[in-house]
């Protein structure tokens, strides 16, 4: 969205679809600024430090943050949003997460970056077609 030439006209609909991202985007970064999220988040951080020799040796993936990652975004769209979902995103081709709301279909694709074991992470977070507003 902050890249965007203002001085293209946009359609009604154009316009209708930008104002659902700012009104999701807003929403989402309530729930990942919550106190809640970011206290599972410190959870996790410490369960995967404590136990990185461990996952190391049994789980042959860089990034061990990513599926935890997910399942933390995850639960907590869940929980706090419980009250604005309508319904589940049943699309095999979506992102990790797909739910639906009254006026949109939401869908959540989790990144995390790993600065050790993938240093190319720190400048740019590699995305897949259709994975970004």
């Amino acid at each position: 969205m902050g890249a965007q030439n203002s001085s293209v006209q946009r359609t009604v609909m154009q316009n209708k679809i930008l104002d659902l991202e700012k009104k999701y985007f807003k929403i989402l970064e309530n729930v990942f600024l919550s106190d809640l999220f970011i206290d599972d988040l410190l959870i996790m951080e410490k369960e995967i430090r404590e136990n990185y020799p461990k996952f190391k040796s049994t789980w042959n993936l860089k990034n061990k943050l990513k599926v935890p990652a997910e399942r933390l975004v995850r639960h907590h769209v869940y929980t706090q949003l419980h009250s604005i979902i309508t319904g589940i995103y049943p699309s095999p081709i979506s992102s990790d997460l797909g739910i639906m709301t009254e006026d949109c279909i939401l869908c959540i694709d989790v990144k995390t970056v790993d600065t050790i074991g993938n240093s190319v992470d720190i400048k740019s977070t590699q995305v897949e077609p259709n994975q970004i507003s």
